[in-house]
């Protein structure tokens, strides 16, 4: 028989093998606790995206209200503005860049009201509303009839008959943000009260 005296003969053999066991635990063990890291910094990058992906939606939604409020806010202006005018019809215009974008209508206008958020004015001396953000102070025709025809040749009160228009700027900061529009269909324009 064999016997066990310590200088590895066939008495070593079971703790080589407990040896070697508990080394492949240890790897394996390894290898799950590296598996459980990759999952976990591939759960973590996942929820970052979820959050940035919230996080733009979030964004979307909040400016969807800030417009609404906005559109909200110029269609206020052009109710009150209309029937401050005595009901002859208003149009608000904001300046988008170098432009003016047709952002409310109330009353008669000669602007269809479906034009609301895709109207363009450019910002020049074509318009009656591009020259008061242009310059910054009130245009006001009294009769179109006796101005030159090609003095704000593609104002809309001008191309649709309209005899009289008025044009104001709104300031923020000494600057043109907008105008608030009027037009009457007959000569003489508007009082001074109206224009305060």
């Amino acid at each position: 028989p064999a016997k066990c005296d310590g200088g590895g003969g066939l008495g070593d053999q079971p703790q080589v093998k407990a040896e070697k066991m508990e080394a492949k635990a240890d790897k394996a063990e390894a290898k799950s606790e590296a598996k459980a890291e990759k999952a976990e910094a591939k759960a973590e990058k996942a929820e970052v995206q979820g959050s940035a992906h919230l996080k733009e939606e979030i964004d979307r939604v909040r400016a969807e209200i800030a417009q609404l409020q906005r559109q909200g806010m110029f269609d206020k202006v052009a109710e009150h503005s209309d029937r401050l005018c005595r009901g002859t019809g208003a149009m608000v215009l904001v300046r988008e860049g170098d432009h003016l974008l047709l952002s409310a209508v109330a009353g008669p206008s000669p602007v269809d009201a479906s034009r609301v958020g895709t109207g363009v004015v450019p910002i020049d001396e074509s318009s009656i509303t591009g020259a008061a953000v242009l310059r910054g102070e009130i245009v006001h025709i009294r009769d179109w009839d006796s101005e030159d025809a090609s003095k704000y040749a593609t104002s809309p009160a001008r191309t649709m008959g309209h005899q009289s228009a008025l044009a104001v700027p709104m300031m923020r900061g000494g600057v043109a943000i907008g105008t608030i529009g009027f037009t009457r269909a007959e000569p003489g324009g508007y009082t001074d009260d109206e224009i305060a």
